[in-house]
């Protein structure tokens, strides 16, 4: 397991960025499964890039670059894009 913190969380508030402005917690603070070394994953990472240039018929980040189009999306992506299946820590 590995700790995260999102963005706005007790503790990412209490870093300097923030001087005390904020007077309330948005993100969430947890353990997460840790995925390991970069080096180990990074195979994974790279053929998802490809998958993705292929789906969209490029054969280049440039001419993904020029020719990617953005999709409108549904609520449920987005739910299932944020923060989700972790545990969440108490606050001190």
């Amino acid at each position: 397991m590995k700790e995260y913190w999102g963005e706005g969380s007790y503790r990412a508030k209490n870093w300097q960025r923030y001087d005390g402005k904020q007077t309330f917690e948005e993100g969430v603070e947890s353990m997460v499964s840790y995925a390991g070394r970069l080096e180990d994953g990074l195979h994974v990472t790279v053929n998802k890039i490809k998958a993705t240039m292929c789906s969209c018929g490029c054969l280049s980040i440039d001419e993904l670059q020029k020719n990617a189009k953005l999709t409108m999306v549904s609520s449920a992506s987005i739910t299932e894009g944020q923060a989700h299946d972790v545990a969440v820590r108490k606050k001190p």
